[in-house]
């Protein structure tokens, strides 16, 4: 059974590059492993900017990830089953983007954020480990698809 759980824009914030390990290099997009998860979790990036990425041995921690890594890009996020969810990259023409999607390896006890729109926190959550969190960014309105035409008045 696969359930999308968010689509949209947003922007990406990875301080801790650790978080994520190399898998493999396709045609279309680069796969990465998000560490610290019981169930397995794949982040698939299809974006063009990163189909550059070489150099690096699968299985391997990213050790830094570019600042184009984390520009806004269509986010979606999928479950496929308790055991297996996918997290998809996708080019956007937005500049800016309403929510703000996290991937953090956090050294202490975590703690829930319940205004969050989404939150996976990898176990044991007592000793530190990594967050996933999808959270609306503050001051940051979404952007509308297109604007309203005007409307002609007749004489």
């Amino acid at each position: 059974m696969s359930r999308l759980i968010f689509s949209g824009p947003a922007e990406l914030q990875v301080p801790s590059p650790q978080v994520l390990r190399f898998l493999d290099r396709q045609v279309d997009f680069v796969a990465y492993e998000v560490v610290g998860f019981e169930e397995s979790m794949l982040l698939l990036d299809y974006r063009t900017s990163q189909q550059t990425l070489s150099g690096i041995r699968p299985g391997a921690a990213l050790t830094a990830v570019s600042p184009s890594f984390q520009d806004p890009s269509h986010l979606e996020i999928w479950e496929f089953g308790p055991n297996h969810m996918q997290i998809e990259l996708h080019d956007t023409i937005r500049p800016q983007a309403p929510w703000l999607f996290s991937l953090v390896l956090t050294p202490g006890r975590i703690r829930p954020n319940h205004r969050a729109f989404f939150q996976r926190i990898a176990s044991p959550a007592n000793r530190g480990g990594t967050v996933m969190t999808l959270d609306r960014q503050f001051g940051k309105a979404p952007t509308p698809a297109s604007a309203p035409m005007p409307v002609a008045v007749p004489a």
